[in-house]
């Protein structure tokens, strides 16, 4: 387990998942202010970068953000496209191969791959 702190007081709490044997789906998750990594990537800084601005959007919205992620999608598109723009920082090399099909395919958001490479760049 490790903390970061958003704005120098408010806390984000990462925990390291063992990915061994198991069915994990994702390479990291945010759920209010926890934060699950796959253990491979528990030093990537883009990844915890990423994630830490879905901590940021918890608190910014108080709370509020879990109802909006659920129940708008133009709100999650919103909110995965400045968290990507977060994560290039620390890995542009990245964006043709993960950034642009995960807004294209996982999130379902019906983008080109013109218009996902517009809303990262």
């Amino acid at each position: 387990m490790k903390i970061r702190f958003i704005y120098k007081m408010l806390p984000a709490i990462f925990f390291k998942k063992n990915i061994e044997g198991k069915n994990f789906n994702y390479r990291a998750t945010t759920k209010t202010l926890f934060v699950i990594v796959a253990s491979p990537l528990w030093e990537n800084e883009g990844i915890i970068q990423h994630e830490l601005t879905h901590v940021k959007q918890f608190y910014r919205t108080f709370g509020l953000h879990i109802f909006l992620t659920i129940f708008s999608k133009s709100y999650q598109k919103k909110i995965e496209i400045e968290a990507y723009k977060k994560q290039m920082k620390y890995s542009p090399e990245h964006l043709y191969c993960c950034y642009v099909p995960n807004l294209m395919n996982y999130y379902k958001f019906k983008m080109t791959k013109e218009e996902a490479i517009k809303a990262l760049t």
